[in-house]
């Protein structure tokens, strides 16, 4: 079975990983900071790397870093739960930029934990793409989502640097937040934002459902108040 290293600093969170990895029959190692993590992974024949992003010492981004340098198609996933100076969120938005498979929020959840794992260790991922679209307005995007059925967590920045996150369930729109506001305002306002980027997270669960309106009512009204701005 695949050998997962799990680079944390937190032992009981080492411990709970191990226990549900190795129920699933895999061989597990831990390392309780980066550079045992990092010497770990040249001398121990690794297939999977699991590592925390706030660590004392070499941080998890330095550690992905260094993991890369060894060895560019290293698999990995990284894991945060925020730290003293970046949300959670942005920690793994920059883990997302060197190129990571998956991203985990901490507290783990046993199924998106596997599901991370089996996705990374996958030999074919063919049937999906990543890229960049341009011409794309966000309604299109959200509509898209809405018709294929598919839990999607997506964010969005505007040209002008404010961001939103839009939570897609089961052809809805369940949940959307921004800085000032969360639920049905918090989703027009990211409709009416003019230009900017938006991409998909690796999905969680809301921290609650703000949304009960039919997704095409959101998409129809959100498209009017886009006209009215």
């Amino acid at each position: 079975m695949p050998r997962i290293l799990v680079i944390d600093d937190d032992a009981a969170i080492r411990q709970v990983t191990r226990t549900i990895l190795e129920r699933k029959g895999f061989e597990v190692i831990e390392a309780r900071d980066g550079d045992t993590g990092v010497r770990a992974y040249k001398e121990s024949g690794i297939d999977l790397v699991i590592t925390d992003i706030f660590m004392p010492g070499k941080s998890g981004l330095d550690t992905i870093v260094e993991i890369r340098r060894e060895s560019p198609e290293a698999k990995i996933i990284a894991m945060s739960g925020g730290g003293p100076t970046m949300s959670a969120e942005g920690c793994l938005l920059l883990s997302q930029g060197l190129g990571v498979q998956r991203i985990l929020y901490k507290p783990l959840r046993i199924r998106e934990l596997l599901e991370a794992v089996e996705y990374a260790l996958s030999k074919d991922r063919s049937a999906t793409f990543s890229g960049q679209v341009s011409g794309v307005e966000i309604l299109d995007y959200f509509q898209l989502m809405l018709l294929s059925g598919k839990r999607s967590l997506v964010k969005v920045v505007s040209a002008e640097g404010r961001s939103c996150l839009v939570f897609i369930k089961g052809g809805k729109v369940v949940h959307a937040v921004t800085e000032e506001t969360q639920g049905e305002d918090a989703f027009y306002q990211c409709a009416t934002f003019q230009g900017g980027t938006f991409f998909n997270l690796a999905w969680r669960e809301p921290d609650a459902v703000t949304i009960n309106k039919p997704g095409e009512y959101m998409i129809i009204e959100a498209a009017r108040r886009r006209e009215d701005a």
